[in-house]
């Protein structure tokens, strides 16, 4: 049994978001750029330079506002918010025939058919029903896992999940 804190929650979210934040800057990176060159050579030098610091003021605020970090802290303070049970304790039983999971106000055994996939992050491994943005998924703290155990929770994971990054 174990408790998921809502760092791990939002560790387990972040891993999801990564990509799409990932997509978001790099369409930053290019769009800025371009306006602002479009309107340097359309207008005149003082409203070029002016448009230049908003174009940069706006570039940063993007890049320090969206991180998979901050991203997955609002998704489970949302989620977190409509159902306080999701704090519970769990408890996740990996076994060959798949992964049965029990909370405070659920129980439910699932095949490996269920789980595919797998990402890892920090100290969490996270069970996924695919391997896009809309998947949902199971955290598994790694620190819910005795260290002599680890090999064989990996060695199941590796034989019954592709990893996904």
């Amino acid at each position: 049994m174990f408790l998921l804190s809502p760092d791990e929650l939002a560790t387990a979210a972040a891993s999801r978001i990564r990509s799409q934040v990932r997509r978001i800057r790099i369409i930053a990176a290019v769009v800025v750029p371009v306006v602002v060159l479009l309107v340097g050579v359309s207008t005149s030098l003082p409203a070029a330079i002016a448009v230049a610091f908003v174009g940069a003021f706006y570039y940063c605020l993007i890049f320090w506002r969206l991180s998979p970090r901050r991203a997955g802290r609002a998704a489970v303070r949302r989620q977190l918010a409509d159902n306080p049970f999701l704090t519970g304790s769990f408890t996740v039983d990996v076994e060959p025939a798949g992964v049965r999971v029990q909370t405070a106000t659920s129980s439910a055994a699932f095949a490996w058919a269920h789980f595919p996939y797998r990402a890892q992050a920090d100290g969490l491994i996270l069970l996924l029903t695919g391997p896009g943005r809309g998947a949902t998924g199971q955290p598994l703290p790694l620190r819910a896992v005795a260290e002599a155990h680890r090999p064989h929770l990996l060695g199941l994971l590796a034989g019954h999940t592709q990893l996904i990054s």
